[in-house]
């Protein structure tokens, strides 16, 4: 499957699957509109919403006009992609609550910059004190 990101004339950014690139038009499947959001620890995170609300289809294959994407892009990380995968296999059945699946991303960020701090405390330089001797040591000033 080639997927691929189009950013739109009118400001919508939509991941979905090519099913044919012709001259004039991109025909697509399953299109999902991507948001941006910032969580309460500052990690930038994606949601993912149905582009067609009102669509009956659960395939649903549209044809869009090459002159209204600002942007074609089919270099797309390999995250997104498990996002916009498990959206399409989940929303459909209702099966994803929000406040879970922020809450585990969120806990993911926290393990990874958990164990970044701790890699760091162990790394020792020669020339300059450590990590840990920069935090844990009492600064040498006085405030008045």
């Amino acid at each position: 499957m080639e997927y691929a990101v189009l950013k739109l004339m009118n400001g919508d950014e939509i991941i979905a699957e090519i099913l044919e690139d012709n001259k004039d038009t991109y025909k697509i499947s399953q299109p999902v509109q991507i948001h941006r959001h910032v969580t309460h620890i500052h990690q930038e995170m994606v949601r993912c919403s149905y582009w067609l609300l009102f669509s009956e289809s659960e395939n649903p294959e549209v044809v869009i006009d090459k002159r209204n994407v600002l942007v074609y892009s089919g270099d797309i990380n390999q995250n997104v992609v498990k996002h916009y995968e498990y959206f399409k296999e989940h929303a459909k059945y209702d099966l994803i609550d929000n406040d879970s699946f922020i809450g585990k991303a969120e806990q993911d960020y926290k393990k990874q910059m958990t164990k970044r701090i701790r890699e760091n405390f162990d790394e020792e330089h020669e020339d300059s004190p450590s990590l840990r001797d920069l935090i844990l040591t009492p600064a040498n000033t006085t405030i008045h």
